[in-house]
């Protein structure tokens, strides 16, 4: 993408089971609380890691790293910490029925 280009997107597979809501939960908390630019959730078909997948499965873009602000950021342990802890929150939240 451009280098202008800033924010998190989260990836679904079209068909899978509670992927697109999982994704939403994620993305929400990914703008949210991480503070991301919201480049919105998006079906994707084509992505092996997602369409073998026999179980909900999505694939959050955390930062741009074409962007050198936010390779800056990915950079950082803190930023990686607190991505992480953001990723395992959204985990927890999808297990108690998206509360």
């Amino acid at each position: 993408p451009s280098p202008a280009t800033k924010g998190s997107m989260t990836l679904y597979y079209p068909s899978s089971y509670d992927g697109k809501a999982y994704a939403q939960i994620i993305q929400n908390n990914l703008v949210n609380l991480l503070g991301m630019n919201n480049l919105d959730i998006k079906a994707r078909g084509d992505l092996a890691v997602l369409r073998k997948t026999k179980m909900p499965a999505v694939l959050a873009e955390i930062a741009c790293m074409s962007n050198a602000d936010e390779l800056a950021l990915l950079n950082t342990e803190a930023f990686r910490q607190k991505a992480a802890e953001n990723l395992a929150f959204s985990i927890i939240q999808i297990i108690n029925g998206g509360r």
